[in-house]
C-alpha cells in the first residue's frame, strides 16, 4: 500500500497465514477527496476485507467482493463554513439531500452549528424533506430546536420544484458575515441521506468574482427556517398583552390604596369655595361659578343636571 497523488493504492491482500496475495489487475485506489474506490486485483476466494479507512470522520471496511472492488459511499459527519473580509456571497451551502423517486419518504438530519470564537452564535437545527404520493407535491423544512446569536431566517432550505416521482436535490444554506469560522456537525449516527459540505468565501471577493470560493451564493430562495421550540414568556418576549396576565385585577376593590389616596366613603354634598370656585350645596340643579373664566372664548358656566 502506498500514497500517490493524495490517493491510497493497495496492491495486494494479506491472507490469514500472513502472506500477501496478488493477482491480475490494477491497484485498488481510494480517493479521500472524491470519496471513491476504484480498481482492484482479481484473486481466488470470496469477499475479503482489505482493512479499514477513515474518511469524513467515519471508519469503514474496504472489501474486494469476488475480485471486484466494492465502492463505498461516505457521509461526512461535519463540515466547515469559512469566509474572508467581504461577504459578497453570504449564503453558504452546508448540506444537501436528494429526494429520490419513491413515495412517502422522509429524510431528516439534526445539525449542530457553532462558531469557533468566544461569543459566537450557535444552535441546533432540523432539516427535513418528505415525498408524498406519485405526482403530488413534495415538501421541505428547516426548524431551529434552539439558537443563540442566529436569526431564525439565517437558514434557508430550498423548496422542491418537482412532484413526487422525480428525483431532485434539496439544498440547505446558512447566511454568514465576514470571517464566520463555523463548524456544522450531524447529531445523528446516520445522516439519513443528507450530506454535509464545506464552503468558503476567500477574502477580497467582488460581486462578480468569487476568487475561487466554493458553495457560496449572493442570494438564495426557498423555505426560511422557523423556531420550533416554545417557552412561556421568555425574557425576549417583549410586552405581554393584559389579557394574557394570569391573576390580573378586574375590579377596583381588588386594588390597595397607596399614600395620597383617600379611604373615606360616603356621598359628596358640598363644593367648597376656593381655587376660583363658588361653593355651596350640590343639588339636582344649579350652577358652579368659576371666577376668572374667559367667556369671550366661548366658555360658560355649566348647569348641573
Amino acid at each position: 500500500m502506498d500514497n500517490h497523488d493524495s490517493k491510497f493504492r493497495i496492491f495486494g491482500i494479506q491472507s490469514a497465514d500472513g502472506t500477501t496475495k496478488t493477482g491480475v489487475g490494477t491497484a485498488l485506489v481510494i480517493d479521500p477527496y472524491e470519496k471513491t474506490i476504484t480498481g482492484g486485483y482479481t484473486f481466488d476466494g470470496a469477499a475479503a476485507k482489505l482493512g479499514t479507512a477513515t474518511l469524513g470522520g467515519a471508519t469503514r471496511g474496504i472489501y474486494l467482493n469476488n475480485g471486484v472492488a466494492t465502492a463505498l459511499t461516505w457521509y461526512p459527519n461535519y463540515c466547515t463554513i469559512n469566509g474572508g473580509n467581504a461577504a459578497n456571497y453570504p449564503w453558504h451551502r452546508f448540506a444537501y439531500c436528494t429526494t429520490g423517486t419513491g413515495q412517502w419518504t422522509d429524510k431528516t438530519i439534526i445539525v449542530y452549528i457553532h462558531s469557533r470564537y468566544n461569543g459566537g452564535p450557535y444552535g441546533v437545527i432540523k432539516l427535513s424533506i418528505r415525498t408524498n404520493g406519485t405526482g403530488t407535491a413534495k415538501s421541505s423544512s428547516a426548524v431551529w430546536l434552539y439558537r443563540y446569536g442566529f436569526s431564525a431566517s439565517d437558514v434557508i432550505v430550498s423548496a422542491p420544484a418537482q412532484n413526487t416521482g422525480t428525483d431532485e436535490t434539496i439544498n440547505a444554506y446558512i447566511k454568514c458575515g465576514t470571517y464566520p469560522r463555523r463548524y456544522a456537525y450531524t447529531m445523528e449516527g446516520s445522516n439519513a441521506g443528507w450530506i454535509l459540505v464545506n464552503s468558503s468565501e476567500p477574502s477580497d471577493t467582488t460581486s462578480s468574482d468569487k476568487k475561487g470560493g466554493t458553495e457560496i451564493n449572493a442570494a438564495v430562495s426557498g423555505n426560511t427556517a422557523t423556531d420550533g421550540a416554545t417557552v412561556n414568556y421568555a425574557n425576549s418576549a417583549g410586552s405581554v398583552a393584559w389579557t394574557n396576565v394570569s391573576g390580573r385585577p378586574t375590579n377596583l376593590n381588588q386594588f390597595t390604596n397607596g399614600p395620597g389616596y383617600t379611604t373615606n366613603t360616603g356621598t359628596v354634598t358640598k363644593v367648597a369655595t376656593g381655587a376660583g370656585l363658588t361653593g355651596g350645596d350640590i343639588t339636582t340643579s344649579g350652577t358652579i361659578s368659576i371666577s376668572g373664566m374667559n367667556t369671550s372664548s366661548g366658555a360658560t358656566n355649566k348647569w348641573l343636571n
